[in-house]
């Protein structure tokens, strides 16, 4: 299985790095990651050898490895390393647009690396790993696959990760070594974040629908081929080191001084990841004026997926290189979700001030929001008492074009607020509205759907009038969710 995953990844444009050039102590594969900088930035490298006289690339590594304890393989990768007064980029994402030609250049010239059995220790360099994923010479992966036709499945796999590799190990390290390593077998497929021995916590990125599903069967192929054979796929995976992984940071109180902080490394779920890709594919085709509903249980990290769609929705641009959207506005009564939002964008683009929450301090709720929108706030927080006075206001802006992202299935509608979107919703049969979501249908249902604003519905458990409302037909006679999340 190990020898046909590499295969696939190398026939579908992966560079084969043996793990001879591997660097256990540093952690990387020092020769990918000099010849990238040489390749793609001569200038940048001529400062260092001015700078280094003879010593350029010894220097440079030094810096890297350092940088790597201090900052973390993805922050590097993101943003880069910052040696002797120049930034030397250590690998270029897509561009969202395609204006610039040279970008796309840039981006084609990353290397990504595959490397069967991995001589990861630097004290016992007989272990290995099975597989390991490289991005111009940074491990980003590792992964042990196993045979249930020899009676190993990813069970075993996990158990390995647990009791025989070494968490302090430079490419084991958590934030500093490898973002995520996979447990595989022909079924199933789980992950982690933190290899932290016994305590190590896997979970699923499996593509069924139902708790402990797996995967369905695949024509001629593994359950799990999607995983290399299309997660992994070039663009696919650069999109997740780009734009979906990130770190969370939680901190730990006293007395309201924070003592601790712990970090977590999120990485998306099969269906998280499914759920915010077919969203933005449907947006980028068919531009504003769609309602979609998206059904998303309650507790399978929702709040993480509508970060990740936010996010997305902010900087797409369609075929023409137009953007789709001018602004993205999220109804929620969720405070928690403000937070997450601020920090996961954060995280991704390392810009303050992206995220705008309606608090309506010294003025009106519905006046400060239609202030955030003339003056073009990318992401605007507001609350669902306020979610009627939203498409008032995209309705006084017609020339822009507005997502609006839902998140009611955690609101508890009590009767006062009711009244108050009962008194604002026009041409609506009071008496039919008894929540939040019923009120959001009706809303919908009596404006009709604007030209200049997409509809985003995040919801556990739809009801028949939001499914005939956001839905899509199911050709027999009844409406569907248009993505489903259910893990």
């Amino acid at each position: 299985m190990r020898t046909g995953v590499a295969a696939s990844l190398l026939s579908r444009g992966y560079t084969r790095v043996p793990s001879e050039g591997f660097d256990a102590e540093r952690g990387i594969f020092p020769d990918e990651v000099v010849s990238f900088v040489q390749e793609t930035q001569p200038d940048a490298w001529q400062k260092l050898v001015t700078a280094h006289k003879g010593n350029a690339r010894e220097r440079f590594l030094q810096e890297l490895t350092s940088a790597l304890e201090r900052q973390g393989t993805l922050e590097l990768l993101r943003h880069g390393l910052h040696t002797t007064g120049t930034k030397i980029d250590l690998a270029t994402f897509q561009p969202n647009t395609g204006i610039n030609p040279a970008l796309q250049e840039k981006y084609e010239a990353n290397t990504l690396g595959v490397t069967q059995q991995l001589y990861h220790s630097p004290t016992n360099p007989g272990l290995s790993i099975d597989l390991a994923l490289s991005v111009n010479g940074l491990p980003v992966a590792t992964a042990e696959l196993k045979n249930t036709f020899t009676d190993q499945t990813a069970r075993d796999a996990r158990v390995q990760y647990k009791q025989d590799r070494d968490p302090s190990v430079p490419v084991l390290r958590f934030k500093r070594g490898a973002l995520v390593h996979f447990a595989i077998d022909q079924n199933e497929v789980h992950y982690t974040t933190k290899l932290d021995g016994e305590d190590t916590h896997f979970l699923p990125f499996n593509k069924g629908h139902k708790k402990g599903g797996g995967n369905p069967p695949r024509e001629g192929d593994h359950r799990t081929a999607y995983l290399w054979k299309e997660v992994w796929a070039q663009d696919s995976w650069m999109d997740i080191l780009q734009r979906f992984i990130h770190i969370d940071t939680e901190e730990i109180k006293k007395d309201g001084i924070t003592v601790e902080e712990n970090e977590t490394i999120i990485f998306p779920r099969y269906h998280q990841l499914e759920c915010v890709r077919q969203l933005v594919d449907a947006s980028t085709e068919e531009g504003p004026g769609e309602d979609y509903l998206i059904q998303h249980s309650t507790g399978s990290g929702k709040s993480k997926s509508i970060a990740w769609l936010v996010h997305r929705l902010v900087s797409l641009h369609d075929e023409n290189d137009d953007a789709v959207f001018d602004g993205v506005v999220v109804v929620t009564d969720r405070t928690i979700l403000d937070e997450q939002l601020r920090n996961t964008i954060y995280e991704l683009e390392h810009k303050t001030g992206v995220v705008h929450p309606i608090k309506g301090e010294g003025q009106s709720k519905s006046e400060e929001l239609a202030g955030a929108l003339e003056a073009g706030k990318p992401v605007i927080i507001t609350t669902l008492q306020t979610f009627p006075y939203v498409i008032e206001h995209a309705n006084a802006l017609p020339e822009r074009d507005y997502a609006v992202v839902v998140d009611e299935a955690h609101s508890s509608q009590s009767g006062e607020m009711s009244a108050e979107m009962k008194g604002i919703l026009s041409g609506v049969d009071e008496n039919e509205i008894e929540d939040a979501e019923d009120a959001i249908a009706a809303n919908a249902q009596a404006r009709s759907k604007q030209k200049n604003l997409s509809f985003f519905a995040f919801t556990a458990t739809p009801k028949a009038k939001t499914l005939q409302t956001f839905g899509e037909p199911d050709g027999e006679g009844g409406h569907d969710v248009r993505s489903i999340s259910t893990r």
